[in-house]
């Protein structure tokens, strides 16, 4: 897959992408995600193709293996109380929305939107999607 030539599984969607100015030029994804997994440490990406479509497996690091070099990872147990509830409840479901947040904390929008702004600080989680298609999953 990484040297062969690009093909459009669904070429309606990737018309749509291309139009939308969110998609790069054909085939460059594959190299680019395999290049970023070495970079950081990890495996290579193993991707398994059939009729039905594309799936791509990724390893993890072992947990005492560190991805960053001389970078402090925080510790979740020195966390204020409301985010330890917080990064438990993310954990539990995997990813949440803001809206989420707010009625398992009992939270304004405000409140919510602090929470998730210093674990996005501190680089315990990360932000997928925009508007209102925004959720958060735990790095």
């Amino acid at each position: 897959m990484l040297r062969g030539a690009s093909y459009l599984r669904n070429p309606i969607l990737a018309d749509a992408f291309q139009r939308l100015k969110l998609g790069e030029r054909w085939g460059a994804g594959i190299q680019r995600v395999h290049d970023l997994c070495l970079a950081s440490g990890l495996e290579p990406p193993e991707y398994i193709c059939d009729e039905t479509g594309v799936t791509v497996t990724y390893r993890r690091l072992a947990p005492e293996v560190d991805r960053i070099p001389n970078k402090p990872r925080p510790v979740v147990s020195k966390q204020p109380p409301a985010q330890n509830k917080l990064l438990g409840y993310i954990r539990e479901q995997g990813q949440v929305s803001v809206a989420m947040v707010m009625e398992y904390m009992g939270c304004s929008r405000s409140t919510a939107m602090r929470y998730i702004g210093a674990l996005l600080e501190q680089g315990l989680i990360c932000k997928l999607g925009e508007h209102k298609n925004v959720r958060y999953i735990l790095v």
